[in-house]
């Protein structure tokens, strides 16, 4: 019981640093390269002048930057809201615990639903958001535009495909995948260990009796 009772001590600090992780992820996602499309969004430039090229690329960049944002949005409130459900654990004692109760299994049970809504959705969005980054953004169209705008000094280097910020993303994402299956192999070690115990006091009792 007490590797067991260690293990869930560090797993919960472990938990804090995972929804951590994602809320820093969800701040800096757009950044470095993914930054440099706000500067290709039809709000700064004037579509307009480029009637041949304009409408793939700004309509690309606003799709992405719109998406992007939404994301970034969406995963603060998911990593506030899992803030809040590790702190209900902790409350629950879940870090400390020898016996787990009813509060126990249903804490750690959000812990895990919420790890996994924060997987599911930003595996998704990561998949969405490349797909829109690689084939909806007028690339070629960019360079041109690029030339044209030279005189502005943040134009000068255009975007580039760098894929870093979504490799990031999954990695983050795959260890709230692993943090999600540790709670779940704590949980099935703590319940058969509890069973181990009970099962030990019962054939003591019938002993004494005896």
């Amino acid at each position: 019981m007490k590797a067991q009772m260690k293990f869930q001590k560090i797993l919960s600090i472990l938990t804090i640093v995972t929804a951590a992780v994602v809320f820093v992820f969800a701040i800096c996602f757009v950044s470095g390269n993914l930054s440099a499309l706000l500067k290709f969004d039809s709000k700064e430039l004037d579509a307009n002048k480029f009637t041949a090229i304009g409408k793939k690329l700004y309509t690309g960049c606003d799709s992405f930057n719109a998406m992007a944002q939404q994301f970034c949005n969406v995963l603060e409130i998911m990593a506030i809201i899992f803030f809040v459900v590790i702190a209900l654990s902790y409350i629950m004692g879940n870090n400390s615990r020898r016996n787990y109760y009813i509060t126990n299994y249903i804490t750690i049970g959000l812990v895990i639903a919420m790890a996994a809504v924060i997987a599911v959705y930003g595996i998704i969005m990561m998949a969405l958001l490349m797909n829109t980054f690689y084939n909806g953004i007028d690339w070629e169209g960019m360079k041109v535009v690029n030339q044209i705008y030279s005189f502005k000094e943040e134009l000068k280097k255009s975007p580039d495909k760098s894929p870093v910020m979504f490799i990031i993303g999954i990695v983050v994402f795959l260890i709230v995948i692993a943090n999600l299956l540790a709670w779940v192999y704590n949980l099935i070690w703590k319940i058969k260990l509890m069973k181990g115990e009970k099962a030990l006091l019962e054939n003591g009792l019938e002993k004494e009796v005896a």
